[in-house]
């Protein structure tokens, strides 16, 4: 007797696969392998690996004759379904894939439906053909997925969907609708990694990640510019987001990144997240200042980046108003203090008659009190011109100083607050 026929043979019983009802059409032509925990289930529903034998004959009639629902199967070792073209609605909802399972090249020319899949292992898809709608609505993704060079002909369906490993979209083609994102649990785990560089998208606008954690650097060489981002989380750590780059990209990751948070600022802007978009374009122009610390500039770009760095001090490229208010304290502060160290003209009226008085030099160059040295700093600061006039170089200096200074920070501060409250 044929090892085919010796296994069959053990299982002879026959009766209603005790799986969930919505997916006993899928094993509608199979018997009763065991039971487990009082429950009795056909070969493809048993939750164990030690029907695999049993299972590959079960596996292998459906394949050969054009059967592809597995809705609800427990696959117990690695499959591949490589190369196949489906001829129908390819079922997967509710499977288990135990193992790996392989979709190399393969073509779905229906509905693919992956809904509340469970992929405890890796999960391959590369230069998979979905020609329909890709439905991987609520499934759980134990390790890496791999959609490299994968074409979505229609929409692709990962809302509610789990990653807890890496996700390579790379070179992928998406013509239609693609949702990512879940209110109610984690999306994407802490060493996620959503790779979507290089992948082209037909309709950017129809691409959605809705709330959900994100980080900047999965972003890297892909437009985001018109994307949908709604009650999104982002990771706020530029060290973080350059290291998390960095594994995966060998060359110019401050430059990719920047634009990268560039694009992501433009989105935010225009759809009035405007603090969001601060922070942005903050992230934008500090990854510029950390490449050009980090290499050897020409002399003649050195004066290029020592204004960059006042800018970044003065006010955080004009994106932090906390920031800019306190420097413009500081200067307020600090003119003071030096007037109380100068020179200034007094003063003295005789006969009600608003004309100076000359006097000795030692006397004329006193410097002022410090209550009415932060009075007059704060004149200087508002371009009030007030009285005494400096005397000495020194007080003259200070004065022009602050009169520039002073009214460029208080711009800084303004272009501050208007970028991200009055856009």
């Amino acid at each position: 007797m044929s090892t085919t026929r010796q296994l069959e043979k053990e299982i002879s019983t026959t009766s209603v696969c005790d799986c969930e009802e919505q997916y006993r059409s899928s094993c509608a032509r199979e018997i009763i392998f065991r039971e487990q925990e009082g429950l009795r289930y056909c070969v493809l529903h048993y939750p164990g690996k030690e029907k695999i034998e049993w299972f590959r004959l079960a596996l292998n009639r459906k394949i050969e004759a054009g059967d592809f629902d597995f809705r609800g199967v427990w696959f117990p070792e690695e499959v591949s379904f490589a190369g196949i073209q489906f001829s129908s609605n390819a079922a997967f909802s509710g499977a288990f894939f135990s193992e790996r399972a392989i979709f190399d090249h393969t073509s779905f020319p229906a509905d693919a439906k992956f809904y509340q899949a469970i992929f405890n292992a890796g999960a391959e898809f590369y230069q998979a053909v979905f020609n329909a709608r890709a439905i991987f609505f609520d499934a759980i993704f134990g390790q890496e997925l791999n959609f490299k060079r994968a074409r979505f002909s229609a929409d692709a369906d990962f809302s509610k969907a789990s990653f807890r490993a890496n996700v390579d979209f790379r070179f992928a083609t998406f013509a239609g609708y693609v949702r990512f994102g879940d209110k109610t649990h984690e999306v994407f785990n802490t060493n996620t990694y959503l790779n979507l560089q290089h992948v082209r998208i037909e309709r950017p606008e129809r691409v959605s990640f809705h709330s959900l954690r994100l980080r900047p650097h999965w972003f890297v060489n892909v437009d985001a510019r018109k994307f949908e981002f709604v009650n999104v989380e982002w990771s706020r750590n530029l060290k973080h987001e350059l290291e998390g780059l960095r594994s995966y990209l060998n060359s110019s990751p401050y430059r990719l990144l920047s634009i990268a948070y560039r694009q992501l600022a433009v989105n935010a802007e225009e759809n009035h997240r405007y603090g969001e978009a601060a922070e942005f374009r903050y992230g934008s122009m500090d990854l510029r200042r950390l490449e050009w610390s980090r290499s050897s500039k020409k002399a003649y770009d050195k004066g290029i980046r020592v204004l960059h760095w006042l800018y970044w001090i003065a006010s955080g490229y004009g994106e932090r108003v906390t920031r800019a208010i306190i420097v413009l304290i500081a200067f307020w502060l600090a003119f003071a203090f030096f007037y109380t160290r100068t020179g200034f003209e007094q003063r003295v009226f005789s006969n009600n008659a608003q004309i100076p008085i000359s006097l000795p030099e030692d006397e004329i160059a006193k410097p002022l009190p410090f209550k009415r040295a932060l009075t007059y700093s704060l004149g200087v600061l508002s371009l009030q011109k007030p009285d005494p006039k400096p005397l000495t170089n020194t007080a003259q200096t200070l004065v022009t100083l602050e009169t520039v200074l002073g009214p460029v920070q208080a711009a800084l501060l303004g272009l501050a607050i208007r970028r991200r409250f009055m856009r």
